[in-house]
């Protein structure tokens, strides 16, 4: 490859040399093709390849072209200016060879050693000599915008930090060596697009190597179009740009915008878009939609980094790292081989050491780097990110070996994350279902409905069903049921008829917890099983028929919905005789043996058969058995496909654990908002293991609930070894301290508010410890669920009350 030169000078020479050149060497342009070579020299016979650049081995058939054309045009080359049967070669400020294209090393090391401009002239040289190899760098509309917004006319000299960063990236995606590939007409093309609010790039390719890359700015008119009209605007300027490599080649166009993939077959076109479309009509590609997250080299062209990065450090910052760059022998061997030039990734400047990318190295000394973890993250600005953005935080202006593993370690020990973030993870503890009856009313779920507008003086339902028949009882009850209404209930609507229970599965609610409930089935020889603290799980049989019993009461209830009373017999009439799907038979025919007679069987005189007692009786036993396998099957059934969204947990006695809080607990003396509130309390010592998948948990006394927890309900706590105080909650517990942080001494008297459109509630007159009774507050029945006790010795006690409304 060599130079031409004019051996005379005319006005109009320049204009010859190229008419004369082009005509007599059009290798030059269009390269060394076999079709060229056998038209104008059929006499040569030799091997040619497509590319200039990729002869075979042992072969200098270019050169001897090179020589016959020179020769029989009466060229001459200058012998010192040429160069033969090179790997590499520079041309313009490139280096080309071996299918590749770079920069040239001594450009690349002018624009390193190049110093912050003064003027703007000396930006000026700065920007001239970087943008000419603009098609190596990714982003660069983006990382010149601030250097280019000095350059506007009327604009005062300010080089501002946002300045110094787009020049210390330019410089340093000058200087990362990136290295093009040469095109190769002979394969597919592949224009990557995309588009920002306020810039556009893309990056043509082949066989997913980057041949050039294209960005700029968007100008005020082009900050008003559609994301539509942006995207085709990247799509037209890269064709624009690159329009001499994409003429007479097959290529595809690969966009992240949907409409943009159908903008040949749209119909309605604005003038713009018709003056695109006919530019568009002399390529021969076609649109490929491709997701963001899969574009990203065209969409890092178009888009500006958007990481928070740190202040800059202030002076007492400044001198405790250097100080504390006395104190670290790995900073010490750092500053003496930046010193003596025997490392690229650091250097010394002004007593400090910077990294790569001007990161101020942080030494091992006095705490500084735990600080700086905890300036990034427990403050109220950086807001207790996760890990990745407090990394990112730290990363944009300091380093020390081992940082991420630091800052994961810090992030995973903070306990205000541990207790207020939500793990997105299946939860913990397989499902342990419970054993199969094997009779019926062996074993009865018990739950109740509440706040139900008054109807025949009751306001809540007590849902009562039998685990193995399915049968179901729903009992009419007072609003405010006591424990001794409860068990007359029970026993008038269960025992009656069934007898005593052997196990009672309930949900844990207040009523069922009375001291009074608790002695009369222990009297009548029932083991009174609790549920796990507040794990739904457990209880989910009376959960599903609450909701059919709902549904049914919501088909057949007036307007004022008042007389679901009377519904709630028939109600309990057709759900057992409906099928179920887990004994694949009706709850009548499971309890008592046979269907029981309904109008329409009545209507047609159907009587059903009349078996012999014996028949009926081994037949009743036969349906029993029966059932249980549907049982059984069910159960089984049903743990395989619960334990596909868990996940097995040991937790060992003496492990300190976080207990999620869920609803009923949010519940506090005054009004909070749930979303607000944390999700963990804790962290708190495993006393013992109750059962498979639950756990009793020491609680402190102001926490009054109940301190067993299923294993989905408790989180393993990570400690800060280096420092055990981060594991002290400065936070009052929820749901446990009032306002006046005090706790209730005693009820002086209740009310019942009424209010239209409201269901009533009650209210009591509580007053607090450490208080006058001056300043005794009325409170919501519901938000004193900590305080039971009290509220039961209140009406116990106190039978001289005033009552009000």
């Amino acid at each position: 490859m060599g130079q031409w030169g004019l051996s005379f000078s005319v006005t109009s020479a320049v204009v010859l040399v190229v008419l004369m050149l082009n005509s007599a060497l059009p290798l030059c342009n269009g390269g060394i093709t076999s079709s060229y070579v056998r038209m104008s020299y059929p006499s040569v016979d030799m091997p040619v390849d497509s590319d200039v650049f990729q002869v075979p081995p042992g072969y200098n058939a270019p050169q001897q072209i090179v020589f016959k054309v020179l020769r029989d045009n009466q060229l001459y080359v200058k012998k010192e200016k040429c160069a033969f049967a090179q790997e590499e070669v520079m041309f313009l400020g490139h280096k080309v060879g071996g299918g590749t294209l770079a920069m040239d090393n001594s450009k690349v090391r002018a624009i390193k050693e190049w110093g912050i401009p003064t003027k703007v002239t000396e930006l000026r040289s700065f920007l001239g000599l970087v943008n000419y190899y603009r098609r190596f760098i990714k982003g660069y509309s983006t990382r010149v915008a601030p250097l280019m917004d000095l350059l506007k006319k009327n604009t005062a000299w300010q080089w501002s930090d946002a300045c110094q960063n787009g020049f210390e990236e330019l410089k340093e995606a000058v200087t990362e060596d990136p290295v093009l590939v040469l095109p190769d007409y002979g394969k597919m093309f592949e224009v990557h697009t995309d588009a920002s609010d306020f810039a556009i790039g893309g990056v043509l390719m082949q066989e997913g190597h980057p041949i050039a890359y294209e960005s700029r700015k968007l100008n005020e008119t082009e900050r008003c179009y559609t994301v539509h009209d942006k995207e085709m605007t990247a799509v037209i300027h890269c064709l624009r740009t690159w329009r001499y490599y994409l003429l007479g080649s097959r290529f595809v166009v690969k966009t992240d915008n949907v409409a943009t993939s159908y903008f040949q077959s749209q119909k309605k076109l604005s003038p713009k878009q018709a003056r695109w479309q006919d530019f568009l009509a002399d390529f021969d590609f076609n649109f490929e939609y491709k997701p963001g997250k899969v574009n990203c080299v065209a969409d890092a062209l178009s888009r500006k980094a958007e990481l928070a990065s740190l202040s800059q450090p202030n002076g007492v910052l400044i001198d405790l790292i250097k100080e504390g760059l006395e104190h670290d022998p790995m900073a010490k061997s750092l500053i003496n081989l930046a010193q003596e030039g025997k490392t690229r990734r650091f250097w010394e400047k002004d007593g400090l050491l910077y990294a790569k990318k001007r990161r101020l190295y942080v030494p091992k000394w006095n705490n500084l780097r735990r600080n700086l973890i905890r300036e990034c993250h427990d403050t109220k600005w950086a807001g207790h990110p996760g890990q990745r953005c407090t990394r990112a935080l730290l990363e944009a202006a300091y380093y020390w070996p081992q940082m991420w593993d630091d800052i994961e370690a810090y992030v995973r020990t903070c306990l205000v994350c541990q207790q207020d973030k939500v793990e997105q993870q299946q939860p913990r503890g397989l499902l342990e279902p419970l054993p199969t009856p094997e009779r019926p009313w062996e074993s009865v779920y018990m739950d109740f409905i509440s706040v139900l507008p008054t109807s025949e003086g009751c306001g809540s339902i007590m849902v009562v069903v039998d685990r193995f028949s399915k049968y179901a009882t729903f009992i009419a009850a007072p609003r405010d049921c006591t424990v001794e209404e409860a068990a007359r209930l029970f026993l008038k609507n269960i025992v009656k008829y069934w007898g005593v229970p052997r196990t009672i599965i309930s949900d844990r609610d207040p009523r069922f917890t009375g001291k009074f409930w608790t002695e009369l089935f222990k009297l009548l020889g029932s083991a009174l099983h609790f549920s796990t603290s507040f794990h739904p799980q457990t209880d989910g049989q009376t959960e599903r028929v609450n909701n059919l019993l709902e549904i049914y009461l919501r088909h057949f209830v007036s307007a004022n919905q008042k007389d679901w009373a009377k519904l709630i017999d028939v109600a309990q009439f057709s759900y057992n005789l409906q099928n179920s799907e887990t004994t694949n038979q009706s709850p009548f025919e499971v309890a008592i043996g046979q269907q029981p007679l309904t109008p329409h069987t009545l209507m047609t005189k159907y009587t059903g058969r009349s078996p012999s007692a014996f028949k009926a009786a081994k037949e009743w036993h036969e349906k029993m058995d029966v059932a249980k396998s549907y049982l059984d099957k069910a159960t089984k059934k049903m743990k395989k496909w619960a334990d596909k969204d868990r996940r097995p947990e040991h937790f060992m006695v003496g492990d300190l654990v976080l207990v999620k809080l869920v609803s009923q607990q949010f519940k506090s003396l005054r009004s909070v908002h749930k979303g607000l509130v944390r999700r963990y309390e804790g962290p708190f010592e495993i006393v013992r293991k109750v059962g498979k998948v639950s756990y009793e948990v020491k609680l402190p006394p102001k926490l009054k609930i109940h301190p067993i927890f299923h294993a989905s309900m408790l989180k393993p706590y990570h400690s800060d070894m280096e420092d055990p105080n981060r594991g002290i909650s400065t936070r009052a517990p929820m749901g446990v301290v009032t306002s006046y942080e005090k706790e209730a001494e005693y009820v002086m008297a209740d009310r019942v508010i009424r209010r239209r459109g409201v269901p009533p509630y009650r209210e009591y007159l509580v007053k607090w410890k450490g208080l006058p009774e001056s300043e005794a507050s009325w409170e919501p029945s519901d938000a004193l669920w900590q305080f039971q006790e009290i509220i039961q010795k209140f009406h116990d006690d106190d039978a001289t009350r005033t009552s009000t409304t």
